[in-house]
């Protein structure tokens, strides 16, 4: 039996054994506010300078020069918003300043909320600067009932923190180097053991579930987040032993990946309203360590 169900099991099992409390109604409609922000990152010594990284940008490549163009002379990780609303909206720095990269909307029960997005810009530079190695996103969500018995108050849901790695490939390797089999060879982006489904929390004496997606703003029925070869999970410093998951993006293009959640009902629990405990914060999040390699 899988320990998410376990706990789903034991918190069932208490309401069987529980002094009569009452049931509370199921929250249908929340409000929420979503934020995703770069919280760490590291630069390889391939050269020397021109690195830049703050909450919603990490860039590295010629000082003066800029991603947004295909010959800029500078690459980039960039935290935008809600793309399917607004697909011009790769960066953040305008919306909001604290918390960096909000996105609010509504979200029913049973429904999905849209958040955050991050966009790769893969540009020509020179390997004289250095280039990104490594990063951690944080992923926050704040929730707010807005009917029901507790209406009006909010639950922050457990932060998630995403260890990626990243590969700036040579763009000519050679013959059978290039781990993406792409001329010029493509970056690659990607993650090991994060989880993002099953986030499991109590409010108001009612079990709810969240999952986390991640989609192709172009097209909400196909995800650019795939499970990389053993070789590109290998170049990004991961156990090749282990799947990792990511995506690539070819010389010159960009790659956005759009962030969103699903909340489902569960069912009545008859414990204190007091208790408005996240499931997963009893659990921990289960998955793997994240593995770097140093590089020669």
């Amino acid at each position: 039996m899988k320990l998410k169900t376990q706990f789903k099991t034991a918190l069932l099992a208490a309401a069987l054994m529980a002094s009569s409390t009452g049931f509370a109604g199921m929250v249908n409609n929340w409000s929420y506010v979503t934020s995703l922000e770069f919280t760490d990152s590291s630069f390889n010594d391939y050269g020397v300078g021109g690195e830049y990284a703050d909450g919603d940008e990490l860039s590295w490549g010629e000082d003066g020069g800029t991603w947004t163009t295909a010959d800029g002379g500078r690459s980039a990780l960039t935290i935008g918003g809600n793309l399917i609303a607004d697909p011009t909206d790769t960066s953040g720095t305008e919306r909001t300043i604290e918390p960096l990269n909000t996105v609010s909307g509504v979200v029913a029960t049973g429904g999905a909320g849209i958040g955050n997005s991050m966009t790769h810009w893969n540009r020509t530079i020179s390997l004289d600067w250095a280039v990104l190695d490594s990063g951690t996103l944080e992923d926050k969500l704040t929730l707010t009932a807005l009917d029901g018995a507790m209406t009006g108050v909010s639950k922050n849901a457990p932060t998630l923190e995403i260890g990626f790695g990243f590969e700036e490939t040579l763009n000519y390797p050679g013959p059978g180097n290039c781990v993406t089999g792409d001329t010029p060879c493509a970056d690659v982006w990607g993650i090991v053991g994060v989880q993002t489904t099953g986030i499991d929390f109590i409010f108001d004496s009612w079990l709810y579930e969240i999952d986390i997606v991640i989609v192709d703003p172009n097209d909400l029925n196909t995800s650019p987040i795939e499970q990389l070869t053993a070789d590109q999970c290998a170049v990004l410093g991961f156990d090749p032993n282990d799947p990792c998951f990511g995506f690539i993006t070819p010389e010159k293009q960009v790659t956005s990946v759009q962030f969103g959640f699903t909340i489902e009902s569960v069912g009545q629990v008859p414990v204190p309203a007091a208790v408005w405990l996240f499931g997963s914060a009893l659990l921990g999040f289960v998955g793997y360590n994240r593995r770097r390699k140093s590089k020669a």
